[in-house]
């Protein structure tokens, strides 16, 4: 007889470790890591120099036809009169010149922004950074750039003396007929523009002549004309040369022609070592603004009369060649000073324009 105890607990038969009985695995599922998103690139991001150069003078062109059907519609509507404007007769009229500035503005904005706005939009995403607006850069860059113009003034009036003093072969006499005539209606236009000023007329001065031109055509001529011109040329000196020469000759004024020129070779450098739009367009601010302020002053004898003509004497070569020392030391510091590499590659290699 078996008188061993009898386990009756049926819990007894399950195990006490639950590693003895794991839970179902569920099957193993490789991860996929989601797509990346496609980039939608811009229409012409990836064109050649050549087909965006094309491009941006075909834009150019239509702007100047939009300006004419504004103009058209002006003219239509009784806004002004085209005729009576275009003759320098009038010029004296306070209304006459008031709807000149109006429509000089707008001409800059149309002619020079506008297609500069669209060329962006169609040729790249990065587009301030292609227009190199995103950075002001450094501040002794932008004040030593500022500064090189006005003691440029001297260097600047002798270039434009000898440049006046230009000769065309007798075959040429009607060309060079239609260069003077248009060289002294803008003289007249400009002279008109910024003497007997009021205060008022300042302001609205250095709005029209220094800041909307300093922006509108840096944008232009540096912000794109010029980085295309680089890549096409594969030469950094060679696209700021041709630049500059285009710079100078837009303006019409032939008789200016050499010292305009090298005024936007000077700006070309000045974008490549500051790697920023803003120290150009403030360089040409000072430009343009210093001949608007000194006409003002000089109408109220706060300075001499004939400040901003010196150089232009041949008496005064001592300030030519002072003046011509002090820029050569400018540039100098303007280079030392540069990002130097880091910048002059932007504007080299292209990498934003391929």
């Amino acid at each position: 007889m078996n008188n061993e105890p009898t386990d009756t607990n049926p819990a007894s038969d399950t195990p006490e470790n639950p590693a003895e009985n794991p839970a179902p695995v569920e099957a193993y599922t490789p991860y996929t890591a989601p797509s990346p998103k496609r980039v939608k690139m811009a229409p012409f991001e990836g064109a050649k120099p050549y087909a965006q150069l094309l491009i941006f003078l075909g834009l150019t062109l239509i702007s100047i036809f939009v300006l004419m059907i504004i103009l058209l519609m002006m003219q239509a509507t009784g806004k002004v009169n085209l005729l009576v404007l275009d003759s320098s007769n009038t010029y004296s009229d306070p209304d006459v010149l008031k709807v000149l500035k109006v429509l000089q503005i707008i001409s800059s904005i149309v002619i020079f922004i506008l297609p500069v706005f669209v060329f962006v939009l169609m040729a790249t995403r990065k587009r301030l950074a292609f227009l190199q607006v995103n950075k002001i850069g450094k501040f002794s860059i932008l004040f030593i750039g500022g500064l090189l113009m006005i003691f440029g003034s001297p260097l600047i009036n002798y270039l434009s003396e000898i440049n006046s003093h230009m000769q065309f072969p007798q075959w040429m006499h009607g060309v060079e007929q239609w260069m003077k005539d248009s060289q002294t209606k803008d003289d007249v236009l400009t002279a008109a523009f910024i003497n007997h000023q009021t205060f008022y007329d300042l302001i609205v001065n250095l709005i029209m002549i220094a800041l909307v031109a300093a922006i509108s055509e840096e944008l232009f001529f540096r912000g794109v004309m010029q980085k295309i011109l680089i890549k096409m040329t594969k030469n950094t000196h060679a696209g700021i040369w041709i630049t500059g020469i285009v710079f100078s000759a837009i303006h019409v004024q032939f008789y200016g022609f050499l010292p305009r020129m090298l005024m936007g070779v000077y700006l070309g450098y000045l974008l490549v070592w500051s790697g920023s739009l803003w120290v150009t367009i403030f360089a040409h601010f000072i430009n343009n603004g210093a001949a608007v302020v000194f006409a003002y002053l000089e109408e109220r004898k706060k300075i001499p009369a004939s400040i901003d003509s010196i150089g232009s004497n041949g008496s005064e070569i001592w300030y030519v060649i002072g003046s011509t020392a002090i820029v050569i030391l400018l540039l100098f510091a303007l280079y030392k000073l540069s990002a130097k590499k880091n910048d002059f590659s932007l504007a080299t290699q292209g990498n934003i324009l391929s």
